[in-house]
């Protein structure tokens, strides 16, 4: 469909509003306390604040104190799932909208008087709505928050599961485009002033940036007014939890098309670590900063729901810092300015990405000069990179690089004009690479970041046996271990795919080794996947805790896989869990020809 282009109407100016209503400055500079009304920025990108400042916040407590802790994380606003509706209504007994009315009231309260924005939406479990419900739900709230200027509808909360198009008549459940223009028309009409945010998608998966403006275009036709008066304050509303790269390039797509976005929740597990350590996405997150993507993490303000707690530095404070985020805060001094070396377009350097059956794309970075440099690097795919360092050295000096804050290699820089290099393994992830001089004189006049060709092992045919059990992995659509047999069902074929990534397949009828998307942590065969860019189907090797031994794990989560006892048909599944030497999750990996005898367990199986 064709993008549409609106001029921004002229915002208030702060000094007008002073003016006014006799406020004074308050803790930003030049912030003001209550907050101007929000606006849509001249990008057409996003809803910003009266100061232009994206809009950044987290989920709200309804306490004063852990308002203000958001404020010390660099934080302006709060997202409130304000109540969720009864599927019965309007029958008799069912619970209607309002019932919560005082205490959304005291969050409207604190958050005015803090120079918070409060967005409030209506919460229900993914895929469930009532319209009449919703509509009623607007027709209560709407006018009795049209005058607070901080105040933003969100008109629903993922109402479908899970991804765009809501306007297939397959979608779960149907009607939800024409349940936001109702839901729409009734808060416009009871606030003119108030900016409404649309759709809440769950996800918004690789090709799915048609199907949103396919929505858009039904909505604008249940709405039935001039498309420039619906968009010149509504802005769609989406979650990131198809993951980074998927959600990108429908972001992008939306954008073009002149509609502005806003991230109203996501969170994430760190690559191979902890899947409990929840986390605000910094990949997501930078993805939004450098297109001016306005976002709401999924984390909270003390006390945090399923310890997603805002105030935990393992949560958004150390994520953030490790992958070179930062911005001009409205109100603290977090997160603090830093020299960063981006890219010409003072976006991240890119390299790694899967394009054409491979893992491709490296990175040429020019040092400053100084002691250090901190480059933000986005690495699109784990794997096995190169760093290749040029210099001049008068005499011997060394130099060290690390990513997100661990050490991944140490260079001697030999006297005279020369070139080192170290093969290093990186984790998919928005990164600090920092490299600095550790001892003696050298000018770095280049680094160049490359995935490797190859990978651990030879392309070939392998059997695979646990090291703890000695028994080897057999597929028969499932993946489950056994005695070894000299056999197709007990035989595996291993091809690079760049980076030191594998396509695994079973000689028994050629399926593909695959992670099991959602609902299990198992692993199976498919035979679907040839062509599929999905790190679910392909898998990296890392060392094991013993020379020759390997753990293997979907490049989609850097999750092991493992097996839970010694017995036979066991089958294999995933750990959740930062690895710490166990042998279920090691494996040998060698000609079906070669013997390996299992390992002597420790009472608790290590």
């Amino acid at each position: 469909m064709v993008g549409m282009k609106i001029n921004n109407t002229v915002a208030v100016s702060v000094a007008a509003i002073i003016v006014a209503s006799g406020l004074s400055f308050a803790e930003g500079a030049g912030i003001s306390i209550p907050r101007g009304r929000p606006r849509i920025n001249t990008e057409r990108t996003t809803l910003v604040a009266d100061n232009g400042s994206l809009l950044r916040g987290a989920v709200v407590q309804h306490d004063i104190e852990a308002m203000k802790k958001a404020k010390s994380f660099g934080l302006n606003a709060v997202h409130d799932y304000a109540e969720g509706c009864d599927l019965s209504y309007p029958a008799e007994g069912s619970r209607a909208p309002g019932y919560r009315v005082e205490t959304i009231d005291k969050a409207v309260k604190l958050t005015k008087e803090l120079g918070l924005y409060y967005i409030m939406t209506i919460g229900n479990d993914p895929g469930k709505f009532n319209k009449e419900w919703a509509i009623d739900f607007w027709k209560f709230y709407a006018p009795r928050y049209k005058d607070e200027p901080h105040v933003i509808f969100e008109l629903h909360n993922e109402p479908v599961q899970w991804a765009p198009p809501y306007n297939s008549a397959n979608a779960n459940p149907p009607g939800a485009v024409e349940m936001n223009a109702e839901c729409w028309k009734v808060a416009r009409g009871l606030a003119p002033e108030t900016p409404i945010l649309v759709f809440s998608y769950s996800q918004t998966p690789w090709d799915s940036g048609r199907h949103i403006l396919d929505d858009v275009a039904l909505f604008n036709k249940c709405v039935g007014i001039d498309e420039k008066e619906i968009w010149k304050n509504t802005v769609i509303a989406f979650h990131g939890y198809a993951g980074p790269g998927a959600t990108e390039t429908p972001v992008k797509t939306v954008l073009k098309a002149g509609y502005p976005m806003f991230m109203t929740e996501y969170y994430s597990s760190r690559w191979g670590r902890d899947a409990a350590i929840g986390r605000n996405d910094p990949e997501l997150t930078g993805f939004l900063e450098e297109e001016k993507v306005s976002w709401l993490s999924f984390l909270y303000l003390p006390p945090g729901m399923w310890g997603l707690d805002i105030c935990d530095d393992r949560r958004l404070k150390v994520p953030t810092e490790l992958a070179g985020i930062t911005w001009k805060p409205d109100y603290g001094s977090w997160p603090k300015p830093r020299k960063l070396v981006k890219d010409n377009g003072g976006r991240a350097f890119e390299l790694g990405t899967w394009r054409d059956g491979r893992i491709k794309g490296g990175v040429t970075l020019v040092p400053t000069g100084a002691k250090a440099d901190e480059f933000v690097l986005r690495v699109r795919e784990a794997g096995y990179y190169r760093l290749k360092v040029a210099y001049e050295a008068s005499s011997g000096a060394e130099a060290a690089a690390s990513f997100l804050g661990e050490r991944a290699a140490s260079f001697k820089l030999d006297r005279g004009a020369g070139e080192v290099s170290k093969t290093v393994f990186l984790e998919p992830a928005r990164g600090v690479l920092r490299f600095e001089r550790t001892k003696g004189a050298a000018k770095v006049t280049r680094i160049d970041v490359m995935p490797t060709e190859r990978g651990p092992i030879l392309d070939g045919v392998y059997k695979i046996i646990g090291r703890a059990s000695g028994l080897a992995l057999a597929s028969n659509g499932s993946v489950f271990q056994d005695d070894y047999a000299d056999n197709n069902a007990h035989k595996w074929e291993f091809l690079n795919l760049g980076a030191g990534q594998y396509r695994i397949t079973t000689k028994e009828a050629g399926g593909v080794l695959n992670r099991i998307f959602f609902g299990s942590d198992k692993v199976n065969v498919v035979w679907y996947g040839w062509d599929s860019p999905s790190g679910d189907q392909r898998w990296i090797l890392r060392p094991g805790s013993e020379k020759g031994f390997f753990r293997i794990a979907p490049a989609s989560t850097g999750y092991d896989v493992m097996i839970r006892s010694s017995e036979k048909g066991q089958q294999l599944s995933q750990c959740g869990e930062a690895f710490s030497g166990e042998l279920f999750r090691q494996w040998k990996i060698v000609p079906p020809e070669e013997k390996v005898a299992p390992a002597k367990l420790s009472p608790n199986g290590n």
